[in-house]
C-alpha cells in the first residue's frame, strides 16, 4: 500500500506493503517514533531521498505502519525538493496521505533538520480555544486584535491532527494558548475522554512551537467546602462530581507535562461565572422567569445550610485570565469574588430589580451544598487583580431587558 504525495514520484507506506518496481526505498524504521532522533541523522535521510528524486527516481519512504516517521521524513524531502516552507510541505503530506497522527516530536526534529535557524523575535500572539463560549467571548473582548480566536470546529477541529494545529499556530506567531475549549455537554462521563483528548492535542501543539499553555480550571476540583474558609492554590484537590473530576484530571495532565519539561504555563481556577450572554448558572434564568410569572422560586437547603455559591462576573474573569497569559509567572492562580451568596438572597435581589414580589419556597436535599471558596489574594499580590463588578450590578446587566419590560407593564397598569 502506497500513499502518493507526488503521484508516482514520492510516496509513503508500511515497510511490509509499500513496494514499487525500480523505486528507491528509504527505510526509516531505525528512527525512534518519539523525541531523541538527532537532526543530523534525519538530515542525512532527507538528503538521500532528495538526491534520488533529483535523479528522476521514484522514492518510497517506509516505516512500520507508514504513519509517523515516514510521513515526517517525506515532508522534509518535499520541502527541500519543492523549495517550500516545511509547514506547507507537512500540510501537503497530511492532505495527500490522510495520516493526521504524525508525532510532533518527529516533526520538530525534521523541521530542525530542514529549516536553517534564524534569529527571530519571540512569538507574541495569544490564541484562545473555545472562543465561542461566554468566557471566550469575554477574553476576546479584553484581547482585542491581539488574540487569535478559535471558535469551534469551523476554525479548527482540535480533536484532529495536532501536527496541523502546531503549523497553524506557528504561522499565526502564537506564543501563548489559553485553553477554554471543552465538550459541548460537560456534565456526564462521556465528556471525560473527549476533554482530555482536546487538551492533549493542544498541549502537544503548544510544546512543539514553544508556546505557553494556560488552562482554565474551576473551584469544583476541591469538591464541597465551607464558604467561610477559602482554599489556597496549594490545597489538595478532592473532586466529588463529574465536572470537578474532569477538571482535576485536566490539571494532572498539564502538571505531568510541566514536570517532564515539555510544556510551560499556568492553571487558572475560577468559581462559577455569570454575565450577559452566559447560559450558566441556569438557575438565574429560571428564577427570573418564575418571578415575572408570579410563580414560587424554589431554592435548596442542604445538610450544611442553604445553597450558596461564589459568583464571578465574566468581565472580571476575562481580565484575570488575560493578565495571567500576558504577565503570569506562577504555576496556579485563583480568581474569585468578595462574597458568597445564598441563592435565596439572589432571588430577593432579582425580585427587587424586577419590581415584583418574591414567592419563595425551600426544599431540603441531603449532603453538602456549598462549593469551596477560592482564596485569590496571591493573584492580587502578583498581578494587581481583583474583582471590580458588584453582583447586583452584574445582575442588572443580565436582567436589563426584563427590567425595562417590567417597567412598561407597571406604567401601563398605573394608567
Amino acid at each position: 500500500m502506497i500513499r502518493w504525495i507526488i503521484p508516482e514520484r514520492l510516496g509513503t507506506g508500511p515497510a511490509s506493503e509499500a513496494r514499487h518496481e525500480g523505486a528507491f526505498r528509504l527505510d526509516v524504521r531505525h528512527l525512534v517514533d518519539a523525541a531523541g532522533n538527532s537532526a543530523e541523522t534525519v538530515a542525512a535521510l532527507i538528503d538521500q531521498g532528495l538526491s534520488a528524486l533529483q535523479q528522476g527516481r521514484i522514492v518510497l519512504v517506509v516505516c512500520d505502519f507508514g504513519v509517523s516517521r515516514s510521513n515526517a521524513i517525506a515532508a522534509g524531502i518535499l520541502s527541500r525538493f519543492k523549495s517550500m516552507p516545511f509547514d506547507a510541505a507537512l500540510d501537503t503530506v497530511i492532505a495527500a496521505t490522510g495520516e493526521r497522527e504524525i508525532k510532533l516530536s518527529m516533526i520538530t526534529t525534521v523541521r530542525a533538520a530542514v529549516e536553517r535557524p534564524v534569529d527571530a523575535a519571540p512569538a507574541q500572539a495569544i490564541a484562545v480555544t473555545g472562543a465561542s463560549g461566554a468566557i471566550g467571548q469575554a477574553v476576546a473582548d479584553h484581547l482585542g486584535g491581539a488574540g487569535r480566536m478559535m471558535r469551534g470546529r469551523a476554525d479548527f477541529d482540535l480533536l484532529q491532527a495536532p501536527a496541523l494545529l502546531a503549523s497553524h499556530l506557528a504561522a499565526a506567531n502564537v506564543g501563548c494558548i489559553i485553553h477554554l475549549a471543552h465538550p459541548r455537554i460537560f456534565s456526564n462521563n462521556s465528556a471525560l475522554g473527549e476533554a482530555l483528548v482536546l487538551q492533549k492535542n493542544v498541549m502537544d501543539a503548544a510544546g512543539a512551537i514553544g508556546a505557553r499553555f494556560v488552562l482554565l480550571s474551576c473551584s469544583a476540583v476541591f469538591g464541597p467546602g465551607p464558604s467561610d474558609r477559602a482554599v489556597t492554590t496549594s490545597t489538595r484537590r478532592r473532586p466529588a462530581g463529574i465536572v470537578g473530576t474532569i477538571k482535576s484530571l485536566q490539571e494532572e495532565l498539564f502538571e505531568r507535562a510541566v514536570e517532564n519539561g515539555t510544556l510551560g504555563g499556568a492553571i487558572i481556577r475560577t468559581p462559577p461565572t455569570y454575565g450577559p450572554g452566559a447560559i450558566r448558572p441556569r438557575f438565574i434564568e429560571g428564577f427570573a422567569e418564575a418571578i415575572l410569572a408570579g410563580r414560587p422560586v424554589m431554592t435548596h437547603r442542604f445538610d450544611d445550610g442553604p445553597a450558596a455559591l461564589e459568583l464571578l462576573h465574566l468581565s472580571d474573569a476575562a481580565r484575570g485570565i488575560v493578565a495571567v497569559a500576558k504577565r503570569g509567572q506562577s504555576a496556579v492562580y485563583h480568581l474569585g469574588a468578595y462574597e458568597v451568596l445564598k441563592t435565596a438572597e439572589i432571588a430577593g435581589q432579582m425580585a427587587r430589580l424586577l419590581g415584583k414580589p418574591l414567592i419563595h419556597q425551600e426544599t431540603r436535599l441531603s449532603g453538602p451544598g456549598r462549593n469551596a471558596r477560592l482564596d485569590w489574594r496571591e493573584t492580587q499580590s502578583e498581578l494587581a487583580w481583583q474583582p471590580t463588578i458588584a453582583f447586583e450590578t452584574g445582575l442588572s446587566e443580565i436582567l436589563k431587558g426584563r427590567i425595562s419590560a417590567a417597567s412598561v407593564v407597571r406604567a401601563t397598569d398605573r394608567e
